[in-house]
Parts: C-alpha cells; sequence; structure tokens
C-alpha cells in the first residue's frame, strides 16, 4: 500500500455511470423462449440478474458446454 503522503487528491474527475445501461441491451431483445449460452457461473448470475431488475423472467441450467440462460416470461 502507497504511502498517505504520496496519494493525490483529485478534484472534479466525473463518476462514470454503473456500465448496467450498455450490458441490459442485447438482454432487452430476448423473447420468452430465447436462451444465450456463456461458460462461467457469475456471468450466467450477472444476466439473470438484470433480466430480473428488467422485469423479466429468467432461468439458468449447466448444460454440457457452459450454463444456458432462458428467458421464460
Amino acid at each position: 500500500m502507497k504511502d498517505h503522503k504520496s496519494i493525490k487528491i483529485e478534484k472534479n474527475i466525473p463518476i462514470p455511470s454503473h456500465g448496467n445501461e450498455k450490458n441490459t441491451a442485447p438482454f432487452e431483445k430476448m423473447e420468452v423462449g430465447d436462451s444465450v449460452l456463456v461458460e462461467h457461473r457469475g456471468e450466467a448470475s450477472r444476466i439473470y440478474n438484470l433480466m430480473k431488475r428488467n422485469k423479466k423472467k429468467a432461468l439458468t441450467r449447466r448444460v454440457e458446454n457452459g450454463i444456458r440462460v432462458w428467458r421464460i416470461a
């Protein structure tokens, strides 16, 4: 950890957006029955939670090549 004397305080740095705005767009286009395949559980959880926040029901299942996330309603 840096010595506290070497840390520089900066002013007027804009706060970037959380990032969810750009990540939700593809999932808003999913219709009931559509699915996506991802490699990792964390990625599937992120997609599932983004869909849930956007009032879309989703379901995840482990499949042969990874984890699939379906839009179910």
